[in-house]
C-alpha cells in the first residue's frame, strides 16, 4: 500500500493520474492546495495531528487482514466521533482511540455466525459492543452494514449484551447532534 503522499502524488503530481491539478500541490502556488500527511503505522501508538485551535485528528493502526487499515477520531469544540472503517480488532486498539468519544461509528458487515475470512476483516456485533463499552462511548452508530448482517434487531440484541448505550442504524443523510449536557 502506498503511504498517503505517494498516493497523491500518483493522483494529482505532474507525472499522475490528473497532472491538470498538479499546481494544487505546490507549496509556492497562491491558491487551495492540498497537503498530505503520513500516518506512521506503528500497532498499538496513536497518531495525532491539530489542524487548529479547536480541531485535531487521531489515527491508529487497525487490523483488516493483509489490508492496511487505519482508525480515526475527530475532535472538534469538545465533541468527538471515532470511525472504526473496515477491521477486526485483533490489534485490540479501537477502544483506546475512542476512549469517551460521544460517538463511535463502526462496520457492521458480519453476523455474530460469521466465521473464516470474515472474522479475519471483520468484527462481529458481539465484539463490537465490547469495544464499545471498553471505550466508555456515548453512542454506537452501525454502518457498512451488508446482506448477511442486515437484521437489525440481531444486531442490537448481540451487541446489548455488553453496551448499555444507545445504538443506531446509520441511514443515508442522517445527522447525529453531538454535545454534551451542561
Amino acid at each position: 500500500m502506498p503511504t498517503t503522499t505517494a498516493y497523491i502524488q500518483r493522483l494529482f503530481g505532474s507525472d499522475g493520474v490528473y497532472p491538470y491539478l498538479a499546481n494544487y500541490l505546490d507549496p509556492t502556488a497562491d491558491n487551495y492546495q492540498v497537503v498530505a500527511t503520513d500516518v506512521p503505522l506503528v500497532q498499538g501508538r496513536i497518531f495525532r495531528h491539530s489542524l487548529g485551535e479547536d480541531l485535531s485528528v487521531s489515527a491508529i493502526p487497525v487490523h483488516h487482514g493483509p489490508i492496511a487499515a487505519v482508525a480515526w477520531r475527530v475532535d472538534v469544540l469538545g465533541c468527538s466521533m471515532t470511525f472504526s472503517g473496515d477491521m477486526n480488532n485483533a490489534y485490540q486498539a479501537l477502544a483506546d482511540l475512542a476512549a469517551d468519544t460521544d460517538l463511535l461509528v463502526v462496520h457492521a458487515a458480519v453476523p455474530d455466525s460469521a466465521s473464516g475470512v470474515a472474522t479475519r476483516l471483520h468484527m462481529t456485533p458481539r465484539q463490537l459492543g465490547e469495544v464499545a463499552a471498553k471505550a466508555k462511548a456515548r453512542g454506537l452508530v452501525l454502518s457498512h452494514i451488508m446482506r448477511r448482517s442486515d437484521d437489525p434487531q440481531a444486531l442490537r440484541v448481540a451487541i446489548k449484551r455488553s453496551y448499555a448505550q444507545p445504538v443506531f442504524i446509520a441511514r443515508d443523510l442522517e445527522r447525529f447532534e453531538l454535545g454534551r449536557p451542561e
